[in-house]
């Protein structure tokens, strides 16, 4: 009798598009091992996956619907958020049980989504952020945010920590004894491979925008009044899924709505000068196709991401300036004296963790 495939449901957040990308290789991998798969999102992120994957099964759940703020504290606006997150929380725990039972699935790989588990079935939570960041004056907030974030993390049966051994790339974000959790690699939806001369510098400067509004609307609108002035090739991308056509601003500035992976990998490839956000998926991306040149702005008001842009400015391999500051012409003269991307990270550890995770489907 022929055994019925494992399906396994991917479920990433909603809060940008990083936690979907970084799903992608997931959803390639598991389809290699003819696994069934399905994705759980909402808004944009599923409408990224539905791009990469339309031969997919996808379900919507409910959005965290996260509202940031342009002026003010960013933490004291998430604070009085947490009841809203709670109920996504608990809707979206509702919402899965409910697939389980309709459709069989017999394991759950969720980015960041807590309450994307459940007793019946094989649990796993994907985070680089074991320990949560919060600015210096509400430090007394973080041992009780680090508390509540492990105690629902050990709620899954494992925890996939996207990095190289070491913690090369997130630092003391991921650091931890927990023996639930696994190094799982660079997850990116990116591939390294030969560039050809041809292809080599069609862009002066490639600027991807990411990340929640209004922050990201206002850096787009920086970068557009920056841009307009360089006379080079230059291409926005401005992080919409959706339409993929490309218009002209004036003879040298290009804007884009999204790129599909493979379109995005090109235009990176392609870059002397890339600028994007400092948001960890950005980083792994950044950092499989051993990008140089690289100039990162955090979202203002996120400690991660500032974090990150410090941590990788500090180790010489990008410059990083923040947004109530950027500066294009002195971004591209002090990028150059930094070594860029460079590190291996061709490991077989997402692979050896998908293997693991399916053969205990089988056997168990």
């Amino acid at each position: 009798m022929e055994r019925k495939p494992i399906h396994v449901l991917v479920a990433p957040l909603d809060w940008g598009l990083g936690h979907a990308t970084r799903c992608i290789p997931i959803v390639r991998m598991l389809l290699e091992r003819g696994c069934r798969v399905s994705i759980a999102s909402c808004g944009q992120p599923l409408q990224l996956l539905k791009e990469e994957f339309p031969e997919l099964t996808f379900f919507e759940l409910a959005s965290y619907q996260p509202k940031y703020v342009v002026r003010g504290s960013l933490i004291r606006s998430l604070l009085a958020q947490i009841p809203k997150f709670n109920n996504a929380i608990w809707k979206e725990k509702r919402q899965v049980k409910q697939l389980i039972r309709e459709h069989r699935i017999d394991a759950i790989i969720s980015d960041n989504r807590y309450g994307c588990r459940d007793r019946s079935v094989k649990s796993i939570f994907i985070t680089h952020q074991l320990s949560i960041l919060l600015a210096s004056r509400f430090g007394w907030l973080a041992g009780i945010a680090n508390h509540m974030n492990r105690w629902m993390i050990n709620r899954f049966d494992h925890c996939w920590i996207p990095d190289l051994p070491g913690n090369v790339l997130s630092g003391e974000l991921s650091k931890t004894q927990n023996e639930k959790c696994r190094i799982v690699g660079i997850l990116s939806r990116f591939e390294k491979r030969e560039v050809s001369n041809h292809d080599k510098k069609k862009w002066k400067v490639l600027a991807v925008v990411s990340g929640p509004e209004p922050q990201r609307s206002l850096f787009e609108t920086i970068l557009r009044n920056q841009l307009i002035q360089v006379n080079e090739p230059a291409l926005i991308v401005k992080g919409l899924p959706g339409d993929s056509m490309i218009t002209q601003t004036n003879q040298y500035l290009h804007e884009v709505n999204h790129l599909n992976a493979t379109q995005l990998q090109t235009a990176l490839e392609s870059a002397e000068f890339v600028i994007c956000r400092s948001g960890y998926s950005s980083v792994m991306d950044l950092a499989i196709l051993g990008q140089q040149n690289c100039v990162m702005v955090p979202t203002p008001g996120q400690p991660e991401q500032e974090y990150l842009a410090y941590k990788l400015n500090g180790e010489g391999l990008v410059f990083s300036i923040v947004q109530n500051e950027f500066d294009l012409k002195k971004a591209m003269q002090e990028v150059i004296s930094r070594k860029g991307f460079y590190l291996s990270p061709s490991q077989p550890l997402l692979h050896e963790a998908i293997d693991d995770l399916l053969n205990s489907l089988r056997h168990g």
